[in-house]
This record gives C-alpha cells, sequence and structure tokens, in this order.
C-alpha cells in the first residue's frame, strides 16, 4: 500500500492496517552481529573454511575428518573461528566407558600426537 492509500483510510482502518503489517522487531541481523569484524576475523581461514566444506555430507564424518586433519593439520587453527570462539585453546570433555576426561585442544600449537 502506498502513502497516498494510506492517508485516505479511515482511521480504524489505518489501524486495522497497522496491526495487520507490524513485525515482532525492528532488529536486522546487524542488530545482533557485528559483520564487518566477522568479515575481517574470518579472512584469514576463508581457503581453510572453505577445505572444510568437502566434510560436509560426508557418511563417516570423525574420519574423514581425522585423515583430512592430519593431510592438512593447520586447517585446524579455523576451528575457532568456525565455532565462533575468541579462545585459542578449548577444554573438550571425553567420554569414554561412562568415564569423563578433560583435555584441551590448541589450535595455535597443533599437537598431531593427540586424537
Amino acid at each position: 500500500m502506498n502513502l497516498n492509500d494510506y492517508m485516505n483510510l479511515s482511521n480504524e482502518k489505518k489501524f486495522e492496517h497497522f496491526m495487520n503489517t507490524r513485525t515482532s522487531t525492528n532488529r536486522t541481523a546487524g542488530y545482533y552481529v557485528n559483520w564487518e569484524k566477522v568479515n575481517k576475523m574470518v579472512k584469514p581461514f576463508e581457503v581453510s573454511l572453505n577445505t572444510l566444506n568437502y566434510l560436509i555430507g560426508r557418511e563417516n564424518i570423525w574420519d574423514e575428518a581425522k585423515t583430512l586433519f592430519l593431510e592438512q593439520p593447520n586447517l585446524l587453527r579455523a576451528i575457532p573461528s568456525l565455532i565462533a570462539s575468541r579462545d585459542k585453546k578449548l577444554d573438550v570433555l571425553d567420554v569414554k566407558n561412562g568415564a569423563l576426561e578433560f583435555y584441551e585442544v590448541d589450535f595455535v600449537k597443533i599437537n598431531l600426537e593427540t586424537n
């Protein structure tokens, strides 16, 4: 509806139009995310992130990812950016046979001996 049509409506019809066309929020994605900063932070990992797209849809993603990371260990540096973490060292919980174990993964100093 253009402005002239709206202005010619009765007050009741204007109110009805308002109620029928209002939205639940006026917040765009820019309100929640600083996209300029995201683009700046992701840029160094762009090629790595595109390489990781290879894993999408793989049936045995665990083994495929392990093989890929062993062949190209520097891809691991992109993981914090991929999961939107500011930390370059992450504590990870591992559950094996009902036992809880924590270990640290350092995405700067990559250790291929840990799995």
